[in-house]
């Protein structure tokens, strides 16, 4: 990352305790919001509202400390306006409290807000599985599913067992598991993607406990997707080929999410060879094809700025038709066009790590809502080099504390 040597170098060394301020006030946002999502609040508990309000002062003191040029402020009033229009027009926060904290991570470098992330989600995880376990959390179960099981083949001859979906602590057995990814996502990023043979068995080995568990198949696949990609992606034959193809992902999953909406057929008496592979793929997918097909049927898509759903929105888990369907044809292109462009980016910088990281959330949008939170898909943080400059501002530091905040 470049160090600023201009105009902004010199306002960080003479006011090192403002700029040092600002940037603790922006942490001290993102780990209450991490520390609300970690602990599985739901956006109804009256906890959640009060630390919401908590961390919104946070980041508005972090604004006002923050010291903007006209250019800059222009864009964040901008971007803030337009992600408060969205809430106004859907009713839903996940795109205002993005546009918040791309905006304020103005002067906070990205990578070690990241890696203090990994560190913060993995000891709340670590505190929720082990309090469902010892009985001090309560958690729900789900009841029983059949789930694909390789390990199981070895000990009973059959791949399939029967098994009790727990949710760990967590709201669903979806979410825990949802949340491990998010953690072993930002362990790759930590490491770039430079793991020992340990450190891959450790993840398959937690990954599968953990679908033993929860029996969520989609996110322990894209576990195993991305210990996958981030190998291939270090092998120079695979190397150019994938980020041209992780780079197509976002338009391509949104293209296959919407012909599929429009085209699914359900099985008649007399099947055809189309309705026999819809209901094969629906299958596959967990039936969510036939769940696209009911939302493109059911909603209006040409809204360019959105629309309020009634009870059906919970219905509809692809994040992609989710995001198009809610907040419009206008902000779904920004958000798809700005990770397509971010994926570009990683290609031409070799960043191994983002690509994977990103690239992972873009499969798990497929069958997941967690696509375009950022309190769950914490990489979209990396989108703030659209607003501000890849700099770091460094000035003189004996505390610790603030190396780490640089």
């Amino acid at each position: 990352m470049d160090t600023v040597v201009g105009k902004e170098l010199i306002y960080a060394v003479r006011n090192p305790n403002k700029v040092f301020f600002a940037k603790l006030c922006f942490y001290l946002f993102w780990s209450i919001q991490m520390v609300s999502k970690g602990l599985a609040f739901e956006d109804a508990d009256r906890i959640y509202k009060i630390l919401s309000l908590v961390s919104l002062g946070f980041l508005a003191l972090k604004f006002l400390l923050t010291d903007w040029e006209f250019q800059e402020l222009v864009i964040a009033c901008a971007l803030v306006f337009c992600g408060f229009m969205c809430y106004l027009m859907t009713g839903m926060l996940p795109l205002t409290i993005l546009a918040l904290a791309l905006v304020g991570m103005k002067d906070v470098p990205v990578r070690p807000l990241l890696i203090y992330t990994f560190y913060l989600r993995a000891a709340i995880y670590l505190y929720m599985v082990s309090g469902a376990i010892l009985g001090f959390i309560p958690e729900i179960l789900f009841g029983k599913r059949e789930i694909f099981d390789i390990v199981a083949y070895f000990f009973t001859g059959d791949f399939h067992v029967v098994t009790v979906r727990r949710s760990i602590g967590y709201s669903n057995p979806n979410v825990a598991h949802i949340s491990f990814l998010v953690i072993a996502l930002l362990y790759l990023y930590v490491r770039k993607n430079k793991l020992y043979v340990l450190e891959y068995l450790g993840i398959v080995f937690s990954n599968y406990i953990l679908y033993r568990w929860t029996g969520s198949r989609t996110s322990m696949l894209v576990v195993f997707f991305a210990l996958l990609l981030s190998i291939l992606i270090r092998i120079r034959f695979f190397k150019k080929p994938l980020y041209i193809i992780g780079a197509c992902s976002f338009f391509a999953l949104l293209a296959f999410s919407v012909i599929m909406g429009h085209t699914f057929e359900e099985l008649s008496d007399d099947p055809t060879l189309w309705q026999r592979i819809c209901a094969k793929l629906d299958s596959l997918f967990s039936t969510r094809l036939g769940l696209n097909h009911y939302a493109v049927s059911t909603f209006s898509v040409w809204t360019p700025f959105g629309q309020k759903f009634q009870n059906d929105w919970s219905m509809l888990d692809n994040a992609y038709l989710n995001f198009w369907l809610r907040f419009g044809l206008i902000n779904c292109a920004l958000f798809l066009w700005a990770n397509t462009g971010y994926l570009l980016r990683c290609k031409r910088l070799d960043r191994e790590e983002a690509f994977v990281a990103i690239v992972s959330m873009a499969v798990l949008g497929m069958m997941e809502m967690s696509l375009y939170s950022v309190t769950m898909n914490v990489f979209l943080l990396l989108l703030s080099v659209y607003l501000y400059p890849s700099k770091r501002i460094v000035f003189p530091a004996e505390n610790p504390i603030v190396r780490m905040l640089q």
